[in-house]
């Protein structure tokens, strides 16, 4: 399905960031907003999950 919609497997590396920092899993959790960011590097966009992830990695980075 990701094939047919992209934007699904780049949120998808949002989600798992969340599921993974929930869980205790710091360094899984990095890596999943890090791939989820690099999609947005120099982006302006105003999502929420980008806000969001970029928080989180601020939080998980301390």
């Amino acid at each position: 399905m990701a094939g047919r919609f992209p934007i699904l497997g780049v949120l998808s590396h949002y989600y798992l960031g969340q599921l993974y920092e929930r869980t205790g899993q710091r360094d899984q959790a990095i890596n999943e907003y890090q791939e989820f960011l690099s999609h947005f590097q120099g982006s302006q966009a105003q999502l929420k999950q980008v806000a969001d992830a970029r928080a989180a990695m601020k939080r998980l980075m301390q």
